[in-house]
């Protein structure tokens, strides 16, 4: 709870809490991106995930079974299994990498 309360605080202290995020912006990340979510979470919550592998669709995805918004803290094994799977897997260069090699 306490947690909640500063991350409240600092949005309502914030000139721009939630500062708009072009998908074209977020198209062009170029590193290896992981999606994560609990399994229980809200549809709010999928939608985004959703959309955030239609504009990103090289991205990774893992649903944390028997988890909500906390999938972290609601099934720790199920969480660091996808994580760990996610950074021991390999890494195939990004379709955006330069022709010289550099992101």
């Amino acid at each position: 709870a306490l947690r909640n309360a500063a991350s409240m605080r600092a949005l309502t202290h914030s000139r721009n809490p939630f500062p708009a995020l072009q998908r074209s912006a977020v198209a062009k990340l170029a590193m290896p991106i992981l999606l994560l979510h609990g399994e229980h979470v809200i549809e709010l919550h999928r939608c985004v995930m959703d959309e955030l592998a239609r504009v990103i669709p090289a991205a990774a995805r893992a649903e944390i079974a028997g988890a909500g918004h906390g999938s972290a803290r609601e099934n720790r094994d199920g969480f660091n299994g996808a994580v760990l799977a996610f950074l021991s897997a390999p890494m195939s260069p990004s379709p955006r990498a330069r022709k010289d090699g550099h992101e």
